[in-house]
């Protein structure tokens, strides 16, 4: 019984990791894709930015990392974090539901690619 528990809780664990790790890269990609892209949007929506987009972006990234961000700018990044954290788990979610629906297609593709005239000639003998 004892095997079976620190098995469950490997498997537990490895589960766990995914989702973190699923978690931790979508709140980077909200950090570094979503907040930036949405003050570009912002500033351009408002006649102040005529640079490139890229450009833009980058600066922001390097604003962010500096620590040159406003407590305003601080409230958005995190709010785009926890959006990009969902849609990470979100990510992660739909990837194991369409992974286990293939893995389910391939093992029947399998099953009749076996040659079952003769599987139902021999029958179900030892």
């Amino acid at each position: 019984m004892k095997r079976f528990f620190l098995m469950m809780l490997s498997i537990w664990r490895q589960h766990i990791s995914f989702y973190i790790i699923a978690t931790v890269t979508g709140a980077l990609i909200g950090v570094f894709v979503l907040a930036p892209s949405y003050n570009y949007i912002s500033a351009y929506e408002q006649g102040t930015d005529s640079g490139s987009s890229i450009g833009y972006i980058f600066s922001q990234i390097q604003n962010i990392l500096t620590g040159k961000s406003s407590h305003d700018s601080f409230e958005l990044i995190i709010f785009y974090a926890e959006i990009g954290a969902i849609l990470g788990l979100l990510a992660m979610i739909l990837y194991k539901f369409i992974h286990e629906r293939l893995l389910d297609i391939d093992y029947l593709k399998t099953e009749l690619d076996k040659d079952l005239a003769s599987i139902i000639r021999q029958g179900e003998g030892p």
